[in-house]
């Protein structure tokens, strides 16, 4: 009797718990941490953070203690946020060094959603910007390989420290930048509340490792290059035109078994994108459209050890399967690679645009009520070359039919994916609003991205970032993301997934 009256106070204690959560859009926050990372351009290159919200509420910029920018946010109207380095000290130009209070924090009243572009002359990197209480401490950098000949190009990944006295393991993949750190070597830094930590390669530095080790502290990571120019390997073709990578990470947590990858308007046109994967544990098992032994003519070669890079090329979707959680992530190539423009058009062509890395969704953290910013140029200040404005799509087929842009269905505009679970469309939204509200019941993945003259810009129009590893999950109190590690003394309240 008494094990049955426990039960059914913790079915009880848990089920009250979830109501809690159950609602939860985790990109939505109240508070944010962002790096100015590394950029070609240096102090000329202007960072603009986009905020939003759905209801009316109030915001603060601060960094170092100082207050950059504070007002009011208008629901469904988007408020920018410029950030000219060589007015506040925020700007990471450095590698290998532990810069104190140039974290920029982000605060609001009620949840708001926050983007972040980095950008000069054509060079514009864009996140998705993740709130504090989705943060952890495990992460894998995505970066790319340089291939023309820049001396100021780099692979970077740059760690913001959201709470004092955060000890940070890091293994990385190349030699830094000075040569004073090899590769393959791990090494630990510290960081306090607001220090920035950056470090820069020649190489890329896809794969290396950074967790945070200090009981349950959580950090903040993004990854990319301050430049680089590259095609798909085996192209024909010269890649001219390059763009800085910027991206925040996801938490190892929130890594999932199961995505789809869509084409990008430019990968029907002539582009072929890159695709790389990094596996979370040993003996993983990974299948790329049903195979085991090749993902789209690049041979796969399972099983695969915590920490492997799976790199391979594609012109249309994938669907991509694992047995333990992995991250993927989509690279839009140079302008010059595309095979549609002329080869002798220099930087020119029908079809513009440059690279660009975007980390995707794993198909477990579908939202289903999304409001995204994209039209980047209707912000006066901005210095974009964006013109041409789209949006991908990923759904379940079944979920098609209740599926809104903007309060219009497009049914007609998506296309199966392999055997007719998913499927996906890419929508031309040129000359439509600023902001997009996208509604399915059944949940899908979005990502907003533009094209301009050798510049382009991606991110996700949102996430959920969802713990995927278990069905009890235990949460630090106000966070959206659970944990398996507790410090003695931490408040922490716990889900049940009822079947």
């Amino acid at each position: 009797m008494k094990n049955k009256f426990l039960l059914a106070a913790l079915v009880l204690f848990f089920f009250g718990k979830i109501g809690a959560f159950a609602q939860s859009t985790s990109n939505k926050g109240t508070d944010f941490w962002v790096a100015y990372a590394g950029h070609i351009d240096g102090l000329v290159s202007r960072m603009t953070l986009f905020l939003s919200s759905d209801v009316n509420t109030t915001y603060r910029v601060t960094s170092g203690g100082n207050v950059i920018a504070s007002g009011n946010i208008i629901a469904n109207v988007v408020t920018p946020v410029f950030i000219n380095p060589n007015q506040y000290d925020v700007y990471i130009s450095t590698s290998d060094v532990k810069e104190l209070n140039k974290g920029i924090n982000v605060t609001s009243a009620e949840p708001i959603s926050l983007y972040c572009v980095i950008s000069n002359n054509a060079r514009t990197g864009s996140t998705l910007v993740l709130p504090t209480s989705t943060l952890e401490q495990e992460y894998y950098v995505f970066s790319q390989q340089n291939e023309n000949n820049n001396a100021a190009a780099f692979s970077e990944f740059t760690i913001v420290g959201v709470k004092d006295n955060t000890t940070i393991d890091i293994t990385p993949t190349q030699t830094s930048r000075s040569g004073a750190r090899a590769a393959n070597t791990p090494f630990q830094i510290t960081l306090n509340k607001g220090d920035v930590y950056q470090y820069q390669a020649v190489n890329d530095l896809t794969g290396t490792s950074i967790k945070a080790t200090t009981g349950c502290t959580p950090i903040a990571v993004f990854s990319g290059t301050t430049w680089s120019a590259y095609c798909e390997a085996g192209s024909s073709r010269t890649p001219n035109g390059g763009d800085n990578l910027f991206q925040q990470l996801f938490p190892v947590t929130a890594w999932g078994k199961n995505f789809v990858s869509a084409p990008f308007y430019n990968t029907l046109n002539g582009n072929t994108d890159i695709v790389k994967i990094i596996v979370s544990e040993d003996n993983t098992t990974v299948t790329v459209n049903g195979s085991t032994t090749s993902a789209n003519g690049t041979a796969l070669a399972n099983p695969y050890r915590k920490g492997s890079v799976i790199t391979f090329y594609t012109t249309s979707p994938n669907v991509i399967k694992a047995t333990s959680p992995i991250a993927v992530a989509q690279y839009q190539t140079s302008q010059t690679c595309n095979l549609a423009n002329a080869a002798n058009s220099g930087q020119g062509g029908s079809y513009l645009g440059d690279p660009e890395m975007t980390i995707l969704n794993p198909i477990e953290q579908t939202l289903k009520n999304i409001t995204v910013y994209s039209r980047l140029n209707s912000v006066a200040g901005v210095n974009t070359n964006i013109s041409k404005y789209f949006l991908n799509i990923i759904i379940k087929t079944v979920d098609i039919s209740g599926f809104t842009l903007d309060g219009a269905a497009i049914t007609s505009q998506f296309k199966p994916i392999a055997d007719g679970e998913y499927s996906y469309a890419v929508v031309d939204v040129t000359n439509s609003s600023d902001q997009h509200r996208l509604i399915a019941s059944g949940g899908f993945v979005a990502i907003a991205y533009g094209y301009g003259q050798v510049e382009s810009y991606a991110y996700l129009a949102g996430t959920d970032l969802k713990n995927l590893k278990s069905n009890i999950q235990v949460f630090p109190s106000g966070s959206t993301i659970a944990s398996t590690n507790f410090c003695l003394g931490t408040n922490f309240d716990f889900v049940l997934k009822l079947p």
